[in-house]
């Protein structure tokens, strides 16, 4: 920690940690996640509770990508509480490791990006889904038209108004707030994709779309309410 104080911080990442990410290329600054909030368990009696997947199947996918399920839990004061799962797996673990989670977490809706829910994922879920009996654990399809990146960089203003609270101990929320830390020049961005659509949805399912802006980024489509929940000076405690 001495010799963190005494280099500049993307030196000593790369000299003692053996990171190749050089911080002030980064689009946040390190500040945001020099403590990230935590807690540990996600919000009891939450308004709306969604699971998000990006499959990392496509075309374009570069070898090695996470599969990358998120869990949100929206509380009532204002925070959001998230969780991850990811992992390098194929589909029929994706599928299986996705009903678990269902079952285990009970979102209002779980969402998957639509030009990666191939039709072998979305076969192979629905009849795990009817084997076990589980009700009302369709798919919602969400279409991306605005460049990844940029949908990504809205979660900026969560991220300084420290408005994520990530679970204690979890190593797939550990992973998540890597790459919310080298985006967007670190070797992957899957679950950063997910968190952003998960918090769309939840914005949809509590309150319908804003139109008050063009596309379909995070900024434009969540509900004036729900923004301005997100928005308001509630404390940023940790558990």
């Amino acid at each position: 920690m001495r010799m963190r104080a005494h280099q500049r911080p993307h030196s000593f990442e790369r000299e003692k940690q053996g990171s190749p990410v050089n911080p002030d290329g980064c689009e946040w600054p390190e500040e945001y996640f020099e403590e990230p909030p935590v807690v540990r368990r996600l919000a009891r009696g939450a308004q709306v509770k969604i699971i998000a997947l990006d499959p990392s199947k496509g075309a374009e996918r570069t070898h090695g990508d996470f599969s990358a399920y998120v869990l949100l839990a929206v509380g009532g004061d204002g925070l959001l509480y998230i969780d991850a799962d990811l992992a390098r797996r194929p589909t029929p673990q994706i599928v299986t490791d996705g009903v678990e989670l269902y079952r285990r977490f009970a979102p209002d809706a779980l969402g998957v990006e639509s030009n990666q829910f191939q039709e072998l994922l979305a076969d192979e879920f629905r009849r795990r889904v009817r084997a076990q009996g589980l009700v009302g654990a369709q798919p919602w399809t969400l279409e991306n038209h605005v460049n990844k990146r940029v949908r990504i960089r809205r979660l900026g203003p969560l991220l300084a108004r420290r408005r994520m609270r990530f679970l204690r101990g979890s190593p797939g929320a550990k992973l998540l707030v890597e790459q919310l830390r080298d985006f967007p020049n670190g070797d992957h961005d899957d679950g950063p994709d997910a968190l952003e659509m998960a918090i769309r949805l939840a914005g949809e399912l509590l309150g319908g779309e804003y139109s008050g802006g063009s596309g379909d980024g995070l900024g434009d489509r969540l509900p004036l309410s729900f923004l301005t929940m997100l928005n308001s000076n509630h404390p940023t405690y940790t558990e």
